[in-house]
């Protein structure tokens, strides 16, 4: 029997008081993005509404992975607007047409966290070292304060333990459960995970999605989840979108996309998929 999954209460964000009445959490416009002739985001429109958890699936290759970047401005777009919860990310309005404003983006990222396919823990320094540095160093926390708090959110993750652990000492699984942490701490209202289990051994993938599903089920933040993981993506969101090739092939929710999708090219996708 599978361990119950923790508790994410104490790691919910509410709603920044004051965001734009009726806005999404994320509103992309005419993205595009290219890498040298490669266009990897072609023409995007999508809304997220607030708390809602969309799983993201593709094959490779299908922008799936660049979408969170150009969210998280890891990315630059080539053209095209996002918007977090209505405030303008990158740029500014300006009578009916925009100018670009780098001020902003600090703004729009603080409210964004991310969880990456690879952990990305910084190797010298503690599991709870790891998961105070931002709040500490960026957001100017009191210590006590983030030593707190991160020490609240290895309990989130199970991970009591192993606070003093290096991530040399721990399990792939057990650092992708740090870096989510680590993601929590500066209490943003929008996560983005990026195929959180893809560098882990199989027998490490559930521990891993427990977490995941936790957060889901128990906190309000919106969810952006790119995932390989069919029955997690099914179990864990409220919406499912399919990309290919840069595009939003298909839009539904996890019930109709999984059991009657439209287009023929996700029918194929997922027999490809739950047929290895």
């Amino acid at each position: 029997m599978p361990p119950a999954e923790p508790s994410v209460l104490s790691a919910a964000s509410s709603p920044t008081p004051g965001q734009s009445a009726g806005a999404p959490a994320l509103r992309l416009r005419h993205c595009t993005k290219r890498y040298g002739d490669l266009t990897v985001i072609d023409g995007l429109d999508l809304d997220v509404p607030t708390g809602q958890r969309l799983a993201v699936i593709g094959p490779s290759g299908s922008g799936k992975t660049t979408l969170l970047r150009v969210i998280m401005t890891l990315d630059k777009l080539d053209s095209g607007t996002i918007e977090v919860f209505g405030d303008p990310m990158g740029y500014r309005r300006v009578g009916d047409g925009i100018v670009p404003d780098p001020r902003t983006v600090r703004r729009a990222r603080a409210r964004i966290g991310m969880v990456f396919q690879q952990f990305n823990l910084f190797p010298h320094m503690s599991a709870l070292a790891n998961i105070m540095e931002a709040p500490v160093r960026v957001l100017g926390r009191p210590k006590e304060q983030a030593r707190e708090e991160a020490l609240e959110l290895l309990a989130t993750v199970g991970l009591t333990d192993k606070a003093n652990a290096y991530p040399r000492e721990l399990s792939g699984g057990q650092q992708q459960r740090v870096a989510i942490a680590r993601a929590l701490a500066p209490h943003p209202e929008i996560m983005l995970f990026d195929e959180v289990t893809s560098a882990l051994d199989p027998e490490l993938v559930g521990e891993v999605l427990r977490v995941v599903r936790a957060l889901a089920r128990d906190s309000r933040m919106t969810m952006l989840i790119v995932t390989h993981e069919m029955n997690f993506a099914r179990d864990v969101s409220d919406r499912v979108i399919f990309m290919e090739r840069g595009r939003i092939v298909e839009d539904a929710s996890p019930e109709t996309l999984f059991t009657n999708p439209a287009s023929e090219r996700t029918r194929s996708f997922l027999r490809a998929i739950i047929d290895r």
